[in-house]
């Protein structure tokens, strides 16, 4: 091995134990753990109003136990130390989005797909930004966290439907610039 290679921390690892913090393999790992706890939180509420709040419930509690873990794995300086983990990370934020996407246009079916997939968007970031937030104020309890994001996002996404006469969320061709 030459000095530019890095050695595989995942190399001769017993594969039952959780993956190093650092590697493509854990942010892998906290993805599907994430997903999980997300979508099966969903899984069990019939009621839209009350899936949202049981996956932002999981997700908040999902921040909330691996916080440290997640700062130290996904801080912009983490990442930016390691582009091959950024751009997977990249990818599974974007995969984790298209599933919201895809669960958002099941229950609200007479959107387009891309209204979905912008409104997906615009939770996942929501989400984030106010995980980021939370994690300065530990005072915070989650309920409160939960229910700011019910009270912030909920009342747009009951109005899902395009009102008559609004043109859907389309293609357009980004103006040029002189």
């Amino acid at each position: 091995m030459n000095e530019t290679q890095r050695p595989d921390p995942q190399a001769r690892r017993d594969p039952r134990e959780p993956p190093v913090e650092g590697t493509i393999a854990a942010a892998e790992h906290t993805f599907r753990e994430l997903d999980d706890a997300l979508f099966s939180a969903v899984g069990k509420q019939t009621a839209p109003a009350l899936q949202f709040r049981a996956a932002v419930f999981a997700y908040f509690l999902f921040v909330r136990e691996r916080g440290d873990s997640l700062q130290t794995q996904f801080s912009s300086h983490a990442l930016a130390a390691r582009p091959e983990l950024a751009i997977r990370v990249n990818q599974l934020q974007a995969n984790t989005t298209a599933k919201l996407a895809a669960l958002l246009l099941a229950g609200a079916p007479d959107n387009t797909s891309m209204d979905m997939e912008a409104t997906a968007h615009v939770l996942s970031g929501g989400a984030r930004a106010l995980a980021s937030w939370w994690r300065t104020r530990p005072d915070v309890p989650i309920e409160a966290i939960v229910e700011r994001m019910m009270a912030v996002v909920w009342h747009g996404l009951e109005h899902l439907a395009p009102p008559p006469g609004r043109p859907e969320l389309s293609v357009v061709p980004p103006p040029q610039v002189a």
